[in-house]
């Protein structure tokens, strides 16, 4: 390819049936291809390069200075299996108990926040973070925006991060995430 040519974006290739038609899909209306899928995860990488989970809250971010700022959430990003681990071990989940793997998922959230929340007595968010590790949600003890009304003095944050590591198995520290639905990339 010359300097001068514009690189292709497969994007929005789609798959298509015999007849040539794209493939529909239940949950993103139609069926990507591997080489769509790679593309749009390379393009999410270069896009949120500057959005890495970070241990303090960037300057800009604070909206003391900036009333603009970003919204960032501090706490712990978790994956799929982090909380379908936990949900089942508390048998946490809605119930009845969906039958759709997508939706025992999502049915297994509230009931973590809640259960966690009484276990630390605090209040505890569910937001979903940038991230390229996996991790597609994460519980929030405050954002950029709320730390002022729901930040806890040090020792009983220290108190409530050490129950959340322990019961959830991590060993990292919380961090500060960029929200991914109400942030531009």
């Amino acid at each position: 390819m010359s300097s001068s040519e514009t690189p292709i974006d497969y994007s929005l290739e789609f798959e298509r049936d015999a007849d040539g038609n794209p493939v529909r899909n239940q949950f993103t209306g139609y069926q990507m291809t591997a080489r769509a899928r790679a593309c749009r995860r390379q393009n999410f990488i270069e896009a949120t390069k500057h959005r890495t989970p970070t241990a303090q809250l960037p300057d800009d971010c604070n909206v003391s200075r900036n009333e603009d700022a970003d919204i960032l959430h501090f706490g712990f990003a978790l994956s799929v299996e982090q909380i379908m681990r936990y949900a089942e071990k508390h048998d946490l989940f809605l119930k009845p108990r969906p039958l759709d793997p997508d939706l025992l998922y999502i049915s297994a959230i509230p009931g973590i926040r809640l259960h966690l929340a009484k276990m630390c007595n605090a209040m505890l968010f569910y937001h979903m973070p940038f991230t390229v590790t996996g991790q597609t949600s994460m519980l929030a003890l405050y954002s950029n925006y709320t730390m002022e009304r729901y930040q806890l003095c040090e020792q009983d944050e220290k108190e409530v991060i050490e129950i959340l590591q322990k019961e959830l198995g991590i060993v990292e520290d919380p961090m500060w995430y960029w929200d991914r639905c109400h942030n531009p990339w």
